[in-house]
């Protein structure tokens, strides 16, 4: 984790203000609006990638209910086909109980048919189960499948070629039977004459059971028999028509039910690549999450980075103000130490060459110290703004952070919400390996259809028995030829076997009925089927037609939304363009302010020298009067002299130099009378300047705050349209205003001026700067006045004492102007030329300014460049993760 700033004042000297480092988990506002739009693409995605796991969780919701109906009409479908399996089966074991063998193969070879069907349509329902199954399994079920489908029709096999058996071996005995009958009651004429027994009324169906190959003998032998076989005949034959009209109706509604097997294919079809949608949309929110994983690691990595460089940049930043303060406090008291010698030998009246030499070094060291200083100052300028350069950017990064946190939070929730899929997902797995518990159920079915062949193998055991039993009714009817006496009991006992097959047919009929019954409900059935599934028809168009409806509504909706982001890009890159232009107008704004700044500088040097000057004024006005005093005292004494000695040549000379003299003093004095007022014009000339700029920046910001009002009001209005589109609020989009903007200083300008210049400057700020100035000079006290040479009688005397009296001008290497050089020969050496050094120290100032104000602006486009740089890279990285 990065180490946390607490907010700390950093004391730094003339030019700079205290600067209040906050701390980076703070909130703050995106002032930059390539990062504001890059966090809105980022809620934009994230807003789409919610949607699209809602969609997903609603058509996967649709997928449950159209599957669970599937289910439904498949297991209908299977109960129907069971239904229909029985029935045909029934059907079929009926049939090859009748004699016609013509009809019987018709009617096997509809079975043949309808087993065919039937094996068609459970491939297409395991086709439809297998949908949501892997492939091998779903190729194992189809191989078992196969195999308990040729266990079951070899087991099918097997039973007709039993019942056929079966069948011929019961018409083989009753032939014999009758046969045997037959001939006993040739050979006994009394059992002829005697009346038959009343035939019950299921006899008229039990002539069907004989064949059509029985014995001429018999046949003749019963005549009134032939009739009522002949109705039974044609009954049966009437009986299979009417099964074969309901085999032909049973075929259509299996074709109907193959036409509906197959629509329910097609839609699980249809589910199937909506799945395959599904994982591919799975998929991709899962890559798009990693990448902005990535990409929260790759910031947080560049925050920590940035932690330590500005952990290593405020220690150098306090070591360089540490270092500047103790070089201008050795500064000070080496300019403190100076005058005060200088003062001192001025006093004392010292050598003047020696004390202009020693001011003429100490000028040098004060030139080089003040070189170092600048040195100083300006690696102090250009680390501090290192440093708000980094700390503005390690904000940013901060708060595309948080921003990216926030992201990665709504990843995190879009990710739970796939988890949730997933499991519903696990669970319709479940449900298809309950399809396969009843797949395997089926399987049981056919294994107990399997154990009822072996049934029938077991009844043709029995039959082989009543074979056996056959033979030994033979031998039983030899010994009943060889007695007589017994053909009647025989005859009875056929009788009774006659009648109990007689109910068994009755029987056999009863069962029809009831088979005819089941037909018809299964019919009913079938036919409510239909209408059910004309419903569901029904149902599914009008929920296409209602889906077509939303798509596309969809649709106009999508066109809308487009049309606004067209006009939310528009409106993004006009509010661009005018926050380019702002950024022109706030650096012309900081230029105008520093070159305010320095006027204001140069207002305060200006009012200084005034004030110096009425000082000079003040003190050679004094001079002045003293001197005339002095011309005064000195002409009486010089005539006295005159008189004295008679040398009144020499004191007009002196009288002439002295008068000269005075001239010069009163012309110098005039000629600084006028630069105080040409200085004085100048200030005026600079005050109304400053004014009309302030006035102009104040129209300028007017102007600023008005456009700033019309984009958030245009902001305003998008927001609302996208609102009522969507029903989502949007984030408030901050907008940077002038008073909420910090304000920008430079590194090495001066003390911060007023903000306006003019009025606004008033006149106690003026005696507030003036006043420790005037009491420095008060505290040098007066200017002492030197008394002329009185022992100087010779003109060569006099030049050199004028000469003496003359300071030198100083006239730095690096300044426009020179000292202008009093001719006042009553000042003293030292007070002249730090008046000059002074001048020329406020020029250097004036000079110093000048330069910083170039590297300000050459720092601020710098500045400018990086923020570009970074934000081509913040678009780099927002092109990445898209």
């Amino acid at each position: 984790m990065a180490k946390r700033f607490q907010p700390q004042h950093m004391e730094l000297t003339t030019g700079l203000e205290p600067l209040a480092i906050p701390p980076f988990l703070a909130t703050a506002k995106i002032i930059d609006p390539h990062i504001v739009d890059v966090v809105k693409v980022a809620e934009a995605k994230i807003r789409d990638m919610s949607a699209r796991v809602e969609e997903a969780e609603l058509r996967e919701a649709d997928l449950k209910l159209q599957i669970q109906d599937l289910r439904a009409q498949v297991r209908t479908r299977d109960d129907e086909i069971h239904r229909s399996e029985t029935v045909t089966q029934l059907e079929a074991e009926k049939a090859k109980t009748t004699t016609n063998d013509d009809e019987l193969r018709r009617l096997r070879e509809q079975n043949a048919h309808l087993m065919k069907s039937l094996t068609d349509l459970e491939a297409e329902v395991h086709d439809l189960r297998s949908m949501s199954m892997d492939s091998e399994l779903v190729h194992e079920l189809q191989e078992e499948v196969q195999a308990l489908h040729e266990l079951l029709q070899t087991a099918r096999n097997q039973y007709g070629h039993l019942t056929h058996e079966y069948e011929a071996l019961l018409a083989r005995q009753e032939a014999t039977v009758a046969a045997r009958i037959n001939e006993g009651l040739q050979t006994d004429p009394d059992l002829a004459s005697a009346p038959a027994p009343p035939a019950p009324a299921a006899e008229q169906t039990l002539a069907p059971v004989a064949p059509t190959s029985a014995a001429p003998s018999a046949a003749a032998a019963s005549p009134p028999a032939q009739p009522i076989v002949k109705w039974a005949l044609e009954q049966e034959l009437a009986d299979a028509h009417v099964k074969l009209r309901q085999y032909a109706t049973l075929e259509t509604q299996l074709g109907r039910l193959r036409t509906e097997v197959c629509d329910l294919h097609a839609q699980c079809a249809s589910q199937a690549e909506q799945m395959k949608a599904l994982r591919t949309e799975k998929t991709q929110l899962q890559t798009d999450l990693d990448e902005a994983n990535a990409a929260r690691a790759e910031l947080l990595d560049h925050l920590h980075s940035l932690d330590h460089a500005t952990e290593e940049l405020t220690a150098q930043v306090q070591t360089v103000v540490a270092q500047k303060e103790n070089l201008e406090q050795m500064y000070h008291q080496l300019l403190d130490r100076r005058e005060a010698e200088v003062h001192d030998e001025a006093e004392r009246g010292g050598d003047q060459q020696s004390a202009a030499a020693a001011v003429a070094t100490e000028c040098e060291e004060c030139m080089k110290l003040t070189v170092e200083n600048i040195a100083l100052k300006e690696d102090v300028a250009r680390r501090q703004r290192d440093l708000d350069a980094v700390v503005a950017a390690t904000a940013d990064l901060k708060t595309q952070a948080s921003s990216y946190v926030d992201v990665c939070a709504q990843l995190a929730a879009a990710q739970r919400q796939l988890e949730t899929i997933q499991q519903t997902n696990t669970q319709l797995n479940a449900t298809v390996q309950q399809q396969l518990a009843i797949i395997q159920q089926q399987s049981r079915e056919l294994t107990d259809l399997k154990l009822d062949s072996e049934k029938h193998a077991r009844n043709a055991l029995i039959v082989q028995q009543l074979e056996r039993d056959m033979e030994r009714a033979r031998g039983e009817l030899q010994s009943v030829q060889s007695l007589l006496a017994e053909a009647n009991q025989t005859v009875n006992q056929r009788t009774a076997q006659v009648n109990r097959m007689h109910q068994q047919i009755q029987e056999i009929e009863m069962e029809k009925k009831n088979l005819t019954t089941e037909i018809n409900n299964v019919a009913t059935d079938l036919t409510t089927l239909i209408k059910e599934n004309q419903l569901l028809n029904n149902d599914l168009h009008t929920a296409t037609l209602a889906k077509q409806q939303n798509l596309q509504e969809a649709a106009l909706l999508r066109n809308q939304i487009q049309a606004l982001q067209n006009d939310l890009q528009q409106k993004d890159a006009e509010r661009h363009q005018l926050l380019v232009q702002y950024k022109k107008l706030v650096t012309q704004q900081e230029t105008k302010a520093d070159a305010r700044a320095s006027m204001q500088a140069a207002l305060d040097q200006y009012r200084l020298d005034l004030l110096v000057k009425d000082k000079k004024i003040a003190q050679l006005s004094a001079a002045l009067d003293q001197l005339r005093g002095r011309h005064d005292a000195t002409v009486q004494e010089l005539d006295r002299v005159a008189k004295d000695r008679g040398d009144h040549a020499v004191c007009e000379h002196r009288v002439q130099e002295l008068l000269q003299a005075v001239e010069t003093l009163r012309q110098r004095n005039e000629h600084l009378e006028r630069m105080v007022q040409e200085e004085r014009l100048r200030a005026h000339k600079l005050v109304l300047a400053s004014q009309a700029e302030a006035k102009t920046l104040k129209d300028q910001l007017q102007g600023k705050s008005a456009i700033e009002a019309r984009l958030e009001r245009e902001l305003a209005e998008t927001r609302r349209q996208l609102e009522n589109l969507s029903g989502v609020g949007l984030p408030p989009i901050p907008v940077v205003s002038a008073a909420a903007a910090p304000p920008r200083k430079p590194a090495s300008a001066p003390p911060a001026a007023p903000a306006a210049v003019g009025p606004a400057f008033s006149r106690s700020t003026r005696r507030a700067e003036s006043e420790p100035k005037a009491a420095a000079t008060r505290a040098m006290g007066p200017m002492p006045v030197a008394a002329p040479a009185a022992a100087a009688t010779t003109p060569a005397q006099a030049k050199l004492w004028q000469a003496k009296s003359t300071p030198p001008a100083v006239t730095p290497s690096n300044t426009t102007t020179t000292a202008t050089p009093s001719s006042n020969s009553n000042t003293t050496p030292g007070t002249v030329s730090t008046s000059g050094f002074r001048e020329w120290k406020a020029e250097k100032q004036a000079i110093q300014r000048e330069l910083a104000h170039n590297d300000s602006v050459m720092r601020r486009k710098q500045a400018f460049m990086e923020s570009s740089e970074l934000l081509r890279s913040v678009a780099e990285m927002e092109r990445t993760m898209t």
